[in-house]
């Protein structure tokens, strides 16, 4: 579990479309084969998916360009590649943690799995070659983001990724673009999403959600302080490193408020949208506040397996915002009558 393991053991991931394991012990993974697309729909978006990448074992220690000292041991810290200052992880010698990668190109990386796909585009495994080292890149298709004038959406995502600054929030190390897409060079969280762990799992007990929830509690604050409302807090955009700690991703929906501390632009997922966003005519905008009501929501969800609002993946929006305005929430039965409200709730699992 996230968290869990001890620094002297193995970290041992089995990732949910495969048998096979990472181990990421200080000599462990060198290399990262190449993987076939496959994915699996999420019951509660209009997006696909994909499980992580299963990454294999592998025996040889020269395959990544790591250099390997007399003792055998990978060596950590920084690495020059070119035109960059890379960071590795300190479990995983292949992953790239932190840099600043400048003047990419398409020809700089060799791509492989496809880890994430929507309609907007899809984000890929893929090798920097002048570090051999690994990240994520998303790629965005220009036409869509033009036809469905997205632009702001992109300038929004672009900022807050070189902005935050947080151990919670998924790092950014660059962008690049060619004729049809605009790339983003990002962290690759191995753990793949919460989302999956919760579905394989079905729910949390209170000391797991705590962990989870503390992280994420971390990550709003955070983006609270740079002046930013993230608006779209869901299983799916929390996504686990190699440590089994949470980041948070795809922050194209986060909006600016106005000077009185407002915004009026109704976007997020169904199950968690607030009163006042659903209000929006009346209530003349939505502060900040709104991601606490989604931080309830998920909070909810950690604990049950369920949103509070919905029934099934099959009915419509509409009858998840009546529940919603109509304040119409149940818990199962067994529930702890003590996490029934947010603020006692949180008390509860940030006891010690």
């Amino acid at each position: 579990m996230g968290g869990g393991a001890s620094k002297e053991a193995s970290y041992v991931l089995r990732t949910e479309d495969s048998e096979s394991m990472v181990d990421a012990t200080n000599t462990g993974i060198q290399t990262l084969p190449s993987l076939s697309p496959s994915g699996s729909k999420s019951p509660r978006s209009n997006t696909n998916s994909p499980a992580p990448a299963p990454l294999l074992k592998q025996t040889s220690r020269q395959s990544s360009g790591l250099n390997v000292g007399p003792n055998g041991k990978l060596s950590k810290g920084r690495l020059s590649g070119r035109g960059c200052a890379l960071k590795t992880s300190g479990r995983i010698g292949w992953l790239i943690k932190d840099a600043n990668i400048q003047h990419a190109t398409t020809d700089s990386f060799e791509y492989g799995r496809i880890i994430g796909m929507g309609a907007m585009g899809t984000v890929r495994i893929a090798k920097h070659k002048p570090s051999n080292l690994y990240v994520a890149i998303k790629s965005i298709r220009k036409d869509y983001v033009s036809k469905h004038n997205d632009h702001r959406h992109m300038q929004t995502e672009k900022y807050l990724l070189s902005s935050l600054n947080s151990p919670f929030c998924v790092k950014s190390f660059g962008t690049f673009q060619d004729n049809l897409h605009l790339h983003f060079i990002m962290e690759f969280a191995v753990g793949g999403e919460l989302f999956r762990r919760l579905n394989k799992k079905a729910s949390f007990p209170p000391a797991v959600a705590k962990f989870y929830a503390s992280e994420i509690f971390c990550a709003l604050c955070h983006i609270h302080a740079v002046g930013y409302c993230f608006r779209d807090l869901k299983p799916e955009n929390i996504v686990l490193d190699e440590e089994g700690h949470c980041k948070l991703i795809d922050f194209g929906f986060s909006g600016k408020p106005d000077s009185q501390g407002l915004l009026h632009t109704s976007c997020g997922t169904p199950a968690y949208l607030s009163p006042e966003q659903l209000n929006g005519k009346f209530t003349n905008g939505y502060a900040l506040n709104v991601d606490w009501w989604s931080f309830g929501i998920l909070l909810y969800e950690l604990l049950t397996g369920d949103t509070p609002f919905s029934k099934d993946n099959r009915e419509t929006p509409y009858a998840i915002y009546l529940r919603i305005l109509e304040n119409k929430i149940s818990f199962p039965y067994g529930f702890d009558p003590t996490t029934k409200d947010l603020e006692a709730a949180y008390r509860y699992l940030i006891r010690a």
